[in-house]
């Protein structure tokens, strides 16, 4: 069996008569979390992640309070491994202004990558590849990309790790 074959045969449904989880498939990699603790349901946006779709990685909504926030990830981290899942369970904060000093900083950080960013009417970015790029290079800081557009952009969400398994750094870089 490939190891495409064994993701899809995983255990998909815990439940232990206080809360119950189960894993619903959207798209591809991407997957909603159907937490149900007394009666109320509540959807969790999840994707897997790593090279094979060994771990999920969790977003839990901004704003709850404290104690049902400490409820749901220790839930979900008894759920998770019950069903032999690598996780990372994070929270993403509202969004924040980023200063003109750092998105100045960012610009010239892409340009220095062999980019051009472009802001649009609609405010979406552009980036225009300048003939010093290299592909390999680009490749290798896509995550550092990623953040430096959304300084350019003006708006950052600050993301809190809650909660992460013991094999899920393994997870994401196994071959």
């Amino acid at each position: 069996m490939n190891w495409f074959g064994r993701i899809l045969r995983r255990k998909i449904l815990y439940s232990n008569g206080k809360f119950s989880l189960k894993i619903v498939a959207v798209f591809r990699e991407c997957v909603r979390l159907q937490y149900c603790r007394a009666g109320v349901t509540q959807d969790l946006s999840a994707e897997y992640v790593g090279r094979r779709w060994g771990a999920l990685d969790v977003r839990v909504p901004s704003g709850l309070e404290s104690g049902n926030l400490k409820s749901l990830v220790e839930d979900l981290e008894v759920g998770l491994r019950a069903m032999g899942r690598e996780y990372l369970i994070k929270e993403i904060g509202e969004p924040v202004e980023v200063p003109q000093e750092e998105k100045e900083r960012a610009v010239a950080r892409l340009r220095q990558l062999g980019f051009e960013p472009e802001v649009l009417p609609d405010t979406s970015i552009r980036l225009k590849p300048s003939r010093t790029r290299q592909k390999s290079y680009s490749a290798r800081h896509s995550v550092e990309i990623m953040t430096l557009l959304q300084a350019v952009h003006g708006r950052r969400s600050l993301v809190k790790e809650l909660a992460h398994s013991a094999g899920y750094e393994r997870a994401i870089h196994e071959n």
